[in-house]
C-alpha cells in the first residue's frame, strides 16, 4: 500500500489507493484533517461536483441545505462526534458550519464514474440532489459497525483496511462498472465540458437517446447537465487565480456564448452573481474537490 501526503495550507492530506479489486469502483481513499482556527471562513460552501463520495466527518459539523430538494444526513455519534453520509451530485449549493478553534478530520471516499452505482446497485437519478445518511444507504447496524471499526482503528494504514473490507463485501458478479458510461464522463472531464453531445454520443459508440438514459441512470444527472459542471469548475478555476480573468474571458475560455450566459449559469449553481463569490467560503470546495487529485479513471 502506497500512501501520500500532501500538505496543502492548512490542510494535511493523507492518500491511499483501495485495494486492487476496488481499483474499477474507488478512487484514492482521502483523509483530511485540519483546524478550524485556520479556515478563512467557518462557513464552507459547496457547489456541484462531477464525482460522488461517501464522506466520514469526526468533530463537530452542522450542514444546511439551501433547497428543499435535499436533505441533510443525520449525526452518529458514538465515542466522538461522528457523522457519514453519501454526497450524491447536486445542482445547487450546501454549506457546513464548523465551530470555531475545533479539531476536524474527514475520510472522503470518492468513486469512478458508475462505481457507486455498481457496487450498490443504485439508480443514481434517484439519489441526485439528496445527502442521506449512510444508515440510509446500506442500514444502520452496519452503518454503526463500519463506523466503529473506522474510528477505533487510529493508524492511516489500519483505517484503509477497514475501508478496504467494507467496500470489497459490496463487489457482486452483477457489479457492472458501465465502460461506456465511464468513458464518457472521462471525456466531458477532459473537455471541461465543450463537447456537443452527439459528438459524445458518437465517440461511446451510443445513440443519443441510449447515451442520455443509462448516464443519468449512472451518473445521476444527464450528460448536458455534468457538461455545465465541467465548464463551471473551469470558470471557478480561473476566477481563483490570484488576477483572474475578465467576465467576458471567462465566458470565451470555458465556451459559453457571452458574459451574460456565463453570469446566468454561475447563478443556476450557486445562487449568487459571480461578482458575489468570496473564495474564503469555498476553501474546502476548492482544495478537496477542484484541486482534487482522486485518480478518476
Amino acid at each position: 500500500m502506497t500512501v501520500s501526503i500532501i500538505t496543502a495550507v492548512p490542510m494535511l492530506f493523507l492518500q491511499s489507493a483501495p485495494h486492487p479489486s476496488l481499483h474499477r469502483y474507488i478512487g484514492q481513499y482521502n483523509y483530511v484533517s485540519f483546524n478550524t482556527a485556520l479556515l478563512p471562513s467557518l462557513k464552507q460552501t459547496f457547489l456541484p461536483y462531477d464525482i460522488p463520495a461517501i464522506s466520514v466527518f469526526i468533530g463537530p459539523v452542522f450542514l444546511e441545505h439551501a433547497k428543499q430538494s435535499v436533505t441533510g444526513p443525520i449525526a452518529t455519534t458514538k465515542s466522538q462526534p461522528t457523522f457519514a453520509y453519501f454526497n450524491a451530485l447536486i445542482t445547487g449549493p450546501f454549506s457546513l458550519f464548523f465551530p470555531e478553534n475545533a479539531n476536524i478530520s474527514v475520510f472522503v471516499i470518492p468513486f469512478k464514474p458508475s462505481g457507486f452505482s455498481a457496487l450498490f446497485s443504485r439508480d443514481m437519478a434517484e439519489l441526485t440532489n439528496n445527502l442521506p445518511n449512510l444508515s440510509a444507504l446500506v442500514g444502520a447496524s452496519e452503518s454503526d459497525r463500519f463506523l466503529d471499526q473506522l474510528l477505533t482503528a487510529k493508524e492511516f494504514q489500519a483505517q484503509i483496511t477497514v475501508l478496504d473490507q467494507f467496500f470489497l463485501k459490496k463487489i457482486a458478479p452483477q457489479s457492472l462498472v458501465f465502460e461506456q458510461i465511464r468513458e464518457a464522463c472521462h471525456q466531458l472531464i477532459l473537455a471541461n465540458g465543450q463537447m456537443k453531445m452527439k459528438e459524445l454520443a458518437f465517440q461511446t459508440n451510443m445513440s443519443l437517446r441510449t447515451l442520455e438514459r443509462q448516464f443519468t441512470e449512472r451518473i445521476g444527472v444527464s450528460p448536458k447537465l455534468f457538461a455545465r459542471f465541467k465548464r463551471l469548475h473551469k470558470a471557478l478555476a480561473l476566477m481563483n487565480r490570484p488576477l483572474p480573468p475578465t467576465w467576458i474571458d471567462i465566458a470565451y475560455q470555458c465556451g459559453y456564448y457571452d458574459q451574460a450566459h456565463f453570469i446566468r449559469e454561475f447563478k443556476t449553481f450557486s445562487d449568487q452573481s459571480p461578482s458575489a463569490y468570496c473564495p474564503e467560503e469555498y476553501l474546502l470546495y476548492n482544495q478537496i474537490i477542484l484541486s482534487r487529485n482522486f485518480a478518476s479513471f
